[in-house]
């Protein structure tokens, strides 16, 4: 199971995005400030690593590319946990919109760059946007989707998608994949959207306020 490529032209560091030499910080960098000591102490590398890989897994297996042979059986419950949501949900999308590196250039909040894990729509032309988890549900995880789809905004391309979803205003949700092949969906609803967002962007002028007096 190969990791997951990189767009040419972007360099990736632990803390950022780099593009023409322009540094765009994670989403999840910037939201290390939101998340409580408590929670951070539970994120062992085992369960990072465990997260990684199930990205990974579920990223190959979307776009068709995932060699059978490479799956760890560890780590089947979480790849059937996503296909039956994405069976269950009746989500469709296209390769593009898989793990997909979407970058806030500053025109709309401060910069910030970050993987979204599925754009997609369903058949009543609703679009979403779903960021798969490996663990439990946290307050901080609305606020990642808001940054994806505010920066998801800035792509004009994604705007009425085919003509059958507006990604101007998507709907956002985490799935939580369990190893025993379970789901569970958390919806962020659609009118906490904007609240997301400057929420999001109160705690990205407050890393990039930081990095300036550090500097």
């Amino acid at each position: 199971m190969s990791a997951v490529e990189s767009p040419a032209g972007v360099v990736v560091t632990e803390t950022a995005y780099v593009i023409g030499g322009r540094r765009f910080p994670r989403v999840t960098t910037i939201l290390a400030q939101a998340i409580p000591e408590e929670e951070r102490r539970r994120f062992t590398e085992e369960a990072r690593e465990r997260g990684r890989r199930v990205h990974t897994l579920v990223d190959l297996d979307l776009k068709g590319t995932l060699d059978p042979a490479s799956v760890d059986p560890r780590l089947v419950g979480y790849l059937e946990a996503a296909r039956a949501f994405v069976r269950e949900f009746g989500i469709q999308y296209i390769p593009e919109g898989v793990e997909r590196l979407v970058v806030g250039l500053g025109l709309m909040g401060p910069a910030s760059g970050g993987r979204l894990d599925l754009a997609g729509w369903t058949t009543s032309a609703d679009a979403w946007i779903i960021d798969w988890k490996s663990g439990g549900p946290a307050p901080w995880h609305g606020l990642q989707t808001a940054a994806y789809a505010s920066n998801l905004m800035e792509s004009a391309e994604w705007h009425g998608l085919a003509g059958v979803a507006n990604f101007f205003r998507p709907h956002r949700a985490t799935v939580h994949l369990s190893e025993n092949g379970r789901y569970r969906m958390k919806e962020h609803k659609l009118s906490d959207l904007d609240a997301d967002i400057e929420t999001f962007r109160a705690f990205a002028r407050t890393y990039h306020w930081k990095k300036g007096k550090s500097a």
